[in-house]
């Protein structure tokens, strides 16, 4: 297994915060998931992540807005949409208007009005589940990864040397993106 992007986090207080800066601007693909980490999940632990899958698997709700990403499902194509939010303060068309006006996020992300990454339903889950157990685990140091596969995933570390030596040898010289 090779680490194609990664986004390293780092628990102080009660919070986790990226080691050194999120990838910015969304120009990679670990951007979204790290923001998404970073910005909503919190969010998601309060109403509680198993529910929340739930109500994603269910169809009960097709996605959730934060101040700075967004999650929209697409039960069609079984991907989920992590997007930037709509800066409304952008100037648009009346077609883009109409697309902001009946939350059409999907096809705003089609057209690039706003910046996504998409990934599969089952790994958005699989994150979202995985998170909550490294940080009701307490663990201080997690590294969100993308795979050579094209999968996110999460792993927790005792320090941040720990993750520092896996990135370096899970990761090819030619894609690293982050020291």
């Amino acid at each position: 297994m090779y680490i194609k992007q990664n986004q390293k986090f780092e628990r102080e207080l009660n919070k986790y915060f990226p080691v050194g800066n999120l990838l910015f601007p969304f120009q990679y693909s670990i951007s979204y998931a790290g923001l998404l980490f970073y910005d909503g999940f919190p969010h998601i632990r309060l109403f509680g992540t198993e529910e929340q899958v739930e109500k994603f698997k269910n169809r009960i709700e097709i996605g959730m807005s934060f101040e700075m990403i967004e999650i929209t499902i697409d039960y069609t194509s079984d991907l989920a949409y992590i997007s930037e939010t709509v800066d409304f303060n952008r100037e648009v068309t009346p077609e883009i208007h109409q697309l902001i006006e009946s939350d059409n996020i999907i096809e705003l992300c089609h057209i690039k009005f706003l910046n996504y990454t998409t990934m599969t339903q089952e790994n958005l889950y699989h994150l979202l589940l995985t998170w909550e157990k490294l940080i009701d685990n307490g663990t201080p140091f997690i590294l969100i990864y993308l795979d050579d596969q094209d999968w996110y995933d999460s792993l927790s570390f005792d320090s941040k040397d720990a993750m520092e030596k896996f990135v370096a040898d899970h990761t090819k010289s030619e894609v690293k993106i982050q020291k």
